[in-house]
Formats: C-alpha cells, sequence, structure tokens
C-alpha cells in the first residue's frame, strides 16, 4: 500500500516518481527486500514499511489511510514533505 511521498498528492504535493513508499507485511518484506535488492540507505529512493498488522495492507486500498500519510510525510527528510505532514497531522488534531 502507497504512504508518504507515493501518496502525497492529496497534499497538493506531486508525486515523485523517483521514489516510493509504502507498507507491507512484516513477514513479506524479507521477500520483498531480496526480491528487490534493496539495501538499507537512510537516503534512498524506496522507503518500505513493515506492519504487522496484516488486515491494514489486504483491505485491496492503493493507499494508507490519510492520517498515516501524513504522519509518513511529516518524518521525512525533505522539507517540503514534512512541513505538508506536519501541516495535515496539525489539522488532523483540531
Amino acid at each position: 500500500m502507497l504512504s508518504g511521498t507515493s501518496a502525497a498528492e492529496q497534499y497538493g504535493l506531486a508525486e515523485d516518481a523517483a521514489r516510493v513508499e509504502g507498507y507491507c507485511e512484516a513477514e513479506k518484506a524479507a521477500e520483498l527486500r531480496a526480491k528487490l535488492r534493496l539495501v538499507d540507505d537512510e537516503r534512498g529512493n524506496v522507503t518500505l514499511r513493515a506492519t504487522r498488522f496484516a488486515r491494514v495492507v489486504n483491505v485491496g486500498l492503493r493507499t494508507v489511510p490519510t492520517a498515516v500519510v501524513a504522519v509518513d510525510l511529516a518524518e521525512s527528510y525533505e522539507a517540503r514533505e514534512r512541513d505538508a505532514g506536519l501541516r495535515a497531522v496539525e489539522g488532523l488534531l483540531r
């Protein structure tokens, strides 16, 4: 499921086709890392977030819920994404 920069269009940010961010089941994370030849790199172009809440990623949605996208953006190294995420989180808390 897409999140963060891959789902940022709802916050007025253009999707960055050079980067992808999303969630997968924790049990499948190692398989995906091997299949896609992913390595740990804090500034890499793929962010794979593993969750043990399988029902979250198995509901058939393309993106995670809005609040999750906002929090993921708020953790971004990119200033525009981080600012958009922080504004979204503040709006959700009101």
